[in-house]
């Protein structure tokens, strides 16, 4: 197992960048996410450019797999609004 053991250090030792970005993040958490902070989000979504977003998603955790298609549709939906360019942006 020294594959794993030093597998395991490296990710105890990763720092994610703290670099501001123009581009908008949008980060989906579930309101039961035990991985995630709900701080962690908050400070991704303040690196990103303008339009950042969090979003909750109710009775989910770390992972989605249990939640409702149209809970998790809905926000991708949004993002999709919010981050394609409209005929309207363009001209």
């Amino acid at each position: 197992m020294p594959g794993l053991a030093r597998d395991l250090a490296r990710v105890r030792r990763y720092e994610p960048s703290r670099v501001r970005l123009r581009a908008p993040i949008h980060v989906v958490r579930g309101a039961l996410d035990d991985v995630v902070s709900d701080a962690e989000t908050l400070e991704w979504t303040a690196r990103g450019g303008t339009g950042s977003r969090r979003y909750g998603l109710e009775g989910a955790g770390h992972r989605f797999h249990h939640v409702p298609d149209d809970a998790l549709r809905t926000i991708v939906a949004d993002v999709v609004s919010r981050t394609v360019p409209t005929a309207e942006m363009i001209v």
